[in-house]
């Protein structure tokens, strides 16, 4: 996979092994990536206008709180949409998996229209990162930092190689540029569970964090393949 080359010539720290490397598809009904089942934002990760958290738990109680964040409740209008491949759960809006989303977030990378657009969960020893591998020279303007101190070659260096002589003979490899990462000593817990959102029932590769909220990556191919999962759980843990 030439992502998998991209993150560790670009990305990766020496000592930095990949573990595994997933696309983040957009839902084809809804075009987004990520469906949000938090308390106070909507399916796609803004803030909801009106009522606050305090006022809904004061409302309903607790429990009916946590219920909408796990089915994803309260903006359906009657009909299950397409649910993305990826659902980020969490008990408030200042979760740490919301938090970690945030820039990509806010600079509208939810909604992203771009058609070339290719995002990667990438696990690796050091972190899980989520990665836009654009094409060479699309991406100058881009954030490229990440935890670890920024990408291990820069840009500028990627592209001096291109007038060596030997670089003719050297894959095209795109650059790619952080969205969001999260250091690996906050996730505590990775498991494969079944579960059913929004009406639609699939196995899930479940990334826990330290404050309770998670983040659940499915695929479109094999979501019904407990098998497929199971394989990223080994790989998780370097069995394979």
């Amino acid at each position: 996979m030439i992502e998998v080359l991209a993150a560790r010539a670009s990305w990766c720290v020496p000592d930095e092994k990949i573990l595994w490397c997933h696309p983040l598809t957009r839902a084809s009904g809804a075009g987004k990536f990520i469906l949000y089942t938090v308390p106070g934002l909507d399916d796609w990760g803004a803030q909801k206008p009106g009522v606050g958290r305090k006022a809904l738990v004061a409302a309903t109680g607790v429990a009916a709180l946590v219920l909408e964040a796990a089915l994803g409740g309260g903006d359906q209008g009657g009909s299950a949409p397409s649910v993305p491949w990826t659902v980020l759960m969490g008990k408030r809006r200042d979760c740490l998996a919301v938090s970690c989303l945030a820039d990509w977030q806010a600079n509208g990378g939810n909604s992203s229209s771009r058609d070339d657009q290719e995002l990667f969960w990438v696990l690796t020893t050091h972190r899980l990162g989520l990665l836009d591998f654009a094409q060479r020279g699309e991406g100058g303007n881009a954030d490229s930092s990440g935890l670890l101190g920024g990408l291990k070659k820069s840009i500028g260096s990627v592209f001096e190689r291109a007038e060596e002589p030997q670089a003719e003979k050297e894959p095209q490899l795109p650059v790619p540029l952080v969205c969001a990462e999260i250091p690996r000593n906050a996730i505590t817990s990775v498991e494969v569970v079944e579960q059913k959102i929004q009406g639609r029932d699939r196995h899930w590769f479940k990334v826990g964090l330290a404050d309770e909220s998670a983040l659940l990556v499915s695929d479109w191919k094999k979501s019904h393949e407990r098998a497929f999962f199971d394989r990223m759980l080994a790989m998780t843990h370097g069995r394979e």
